[in-house]
């Protein structure tokens, strides 16, 4: 199997590209749940709102402290729609280093998962 990659070199771009080109094509695949092209990007379009909702703008950082799950992507790329820097942070960490971290990576904005 052959496929292109467009010239962009931004990856919102390549997803933005691909939800044209294979709207209906799988995308990503997590669990028993299965997201097309068009919805991925839909759905990192959305975290970039939620970004933006929540007063989060260009060249500013935030931090997703969560187990490995689509959020975590999706917050990804919506902040690299956005033009924040992302710190993803791993939930093992202790409190000390924990606190190390999310005042080192100057994170405007925490999201953190559920559990």
């Amino acid at each position: 199997m052959t496929i292109t990659i467009p010239p962009a070199t931004f990856l919102p771009d390549f997803l933005a590209h691909r939800a044209v080109e294979r709207p209906d094509r799988p995308c990503w695949i997590f669990g028993e749940r299965t997201w097309t092209w068009s919805e991925a990007f839909e759905s990192v379009r959305q975290a970039a709102g939620a970004l933006t909702a929540e007063g989060v703008k260009r060249g500013e950082r935030v931090a997703i402290l969560d187990k490995n799950n689509p959020a975590v992507i999706q917050i990804l790329l919506g902040g690299c729609l956005v033009g924040v820097a992302t710190t993803v942070v791993n939930w093992r960490l202790a409190g000390d280093e924990l606190d190390y971290v999310l005042n080192d990576c100057g994170a405007r904005v925490v999201f953190v998962g559920h559990e």
